[in-house]
């Protein structure tokens, strides 16, 4: 819905409540700047919803169950099991915090936060659109700060059920008895030593020779052999073709 054209005039512009556009929006603001910030889903971006924040999170409690299966060996009682559920619980309320925090540091410094989604209509003016109702800002200069997304392989369609991109696995539900993770980078290897160290069985494929591809060789060799040491299978040099 559109009421006429008006427009609302702003200094600085910034699309995108990520790391990048927080942190460009809270300096600006600490330089004299009135700002608008325009986030169509959650401040934070994708490293604190479903990236950085809640992969490390999930680290900790693998870490925590890891252990307690290590001191057994050592004559100590400590059994523990893996609700995913209560996980899932933990990671969105350490999300929450911090998204409420970061939400406070942009209301301290004076910015404006406005939720929708940002198109840019014509030099000098930008579109908001939330609910079916369109909002016109005019402004005199902008960041663009959108982020990233997971990256979708034609091969292997998504489907939310048995096949996931890694925010879904992030906050599964149940824990996956086999899991196979497409991508030897970074995130496919912090995702597979979480959920080896919670009990499922996982292959990381990766169409690269060495996992950590973009990494050094030593580097890569070094963390294989971890890899490797808890459990996890490498397919490394191979492409996932389907399903």
């Amino acid at each position: 819905m559109v009421v006429g054209e008006v427009s609302s005039p702003v200094d600085l512009m910034v699309v995108g409540g990520g790391p990048g556009g927080y942190s460009a929006a809270l300096h600006a603001a600490r330089l004299g700047r009135s700002v608008t910030l325009v986030e169509r889903a959650e401040l934070g971006g994708t490293c604190l919803n479903v990236g950085c924040i809640p992969s490390k999170a999930l680290i900790e409690v693998a870490d925590a169950h890891s252990l307690g299966a290590r001191v057994r060996s050592w004559g100590l009682d400590a059994k523990s099991s893996v609700d995913m559920a209560s996980v899932r619980c933990h990671l969105n309320e350490m999300v929450v915090n911090l998204t409420d925090g970061v939400q406070g540091l942009l209301a301290n410094a004076g910015v404006s936060v406005t939720v929708g989604h940002a198109r840019f209509t014509r030099p000098g003016r930008v579109s908001v659109e939330r609910d079916d109702v369109l909002e016109f800002l005019d402004y005199q200069d902008a960041i663009v700060a959108t982020g990233s997304r997971p990256i979708v392989l034609p091969e292997v369609p998504t489907d939310g059920k048995t096949v996931v991109d890694s925010a879904d696995l992030l906050f599964a539900d149940t824990l996956p008895d086999r899991l196979v993770l497409v991508g030897g980078g970074y995130v496919g290897v912090e995702l597979g030593c979480a959920f080896a160290k919670l009990g499922s069985e996982v292959t990381i494929v990766e169409v690269a020779n060495q996992v950590l591809p973009s990494f050094d060789g030593r580097t890569s060799r070094q963390v294989a052999r971890g890899l490797r040491d808890l459990g996890i299978g490498l397919c490394l040099g191979h492409r996932a073709v389907g399903v």
